[in-house]
């Protein structure tokens, strides 16, 4: 039970105040040390991406995960398989000239 002088709770000290602060970060903070992280991470084409996200749109780590999902989702679609990789190699009874046909 709370100490209650003249029936109102104990003044919080500045002490505990931040010590609540620090153990339970809001939402917001979190998000924006997650983003912070993230851009941090990106180098080439993926940070090009980022910088030209327009400003307002990524407001939580949620929004910028999505917008990374949906941009990036071709790489997941396009993932190989075992019997795309294995046509990849030259057969031994292919000369060079066919084997590079196949790429073009």
């Amino acid at each position: 039970m709370l100490n209650t002088r003249h029936g109102t709770p104990p003044p919080i000290s500045k002490h505990q105040s931040l010590k609540n602060t620090r153990e339970e970060p809001t939402l917001e903070h979190e998000d924006k040390i997650l983003v912070h992280c993230f851009q941090d991470s990106l180098t080439g084409v993926a940070l090009s991406w980022y910088v030209s996200l327009e400003r307002g749109r990524i407001r939580t780590w949620r929004d910028l995960v999505e917008a990374f999902l949906r941009h990036y989702k071709y790489n997941i679609d396009m993932a190989p398989d075992h019997s795309w990789l294995q046509n990849l190699l030259k057969n031994e009874q292919e000369g060079f000239k066919e084997y590079a046909q196949r790429w073009h």
